[in-house]
């Protein structure tokens, strides 16, 4: 039984990180930001492919197994699966611009920049 717990935390933490970070990609700031994921959006009626999502390091660091990826996104309140892929969900559409995302998370965003892409926390 202490194994089996020991999985499903497991599972539930992995499950967590694969879910924030789909969510930073498809987040007011990224996405207002993100000139590649805007235009792929654009091609792709809204949709990233999960070969596409598939190529973004920081998620395949933590999984790449789609199946995986595609339960840790199941109970999302940012984005929805579906056969062409994840999409952020039209009743929650983006920001425009990066300033009117900012505009919007003035309480609670921080950006910074000009930090080495493998710096960690």
């Amino acid at each position: 039984l202490a194994r089996l717990i020991f999985f499903a935390m497991a599972d539930s933490a992995l499950q967590a990180k694969i879910l924030r970070q789909v969510e930073y990609y498809f987040g007011d700031i990224n996405l207002s930001k993100d000139t590649f994921m805007k235009k792929t959006l654009e091609e792709k009626d809204g949709w990233l492919p999960f070969e596409t999502l598939l190529k973004f390091k920081r998620l395949v660091q933590i999984s790449s197994d789609i199946e995986v990826i595609k339960g840790a996104l199941a109970d999302s309140e940012l984005v929805e699966v579906g056969e062409a892929g994840v999409r952020r969900m039209p009743s929650n559409p983006a920001p425009e611009s990066l300033s009117e995302a900012l505009t919007i998370h003035a309480d609670k965003a921080l950006y910074v920049k000009g930090f080495p892409t493998d710096s960690n926390l």
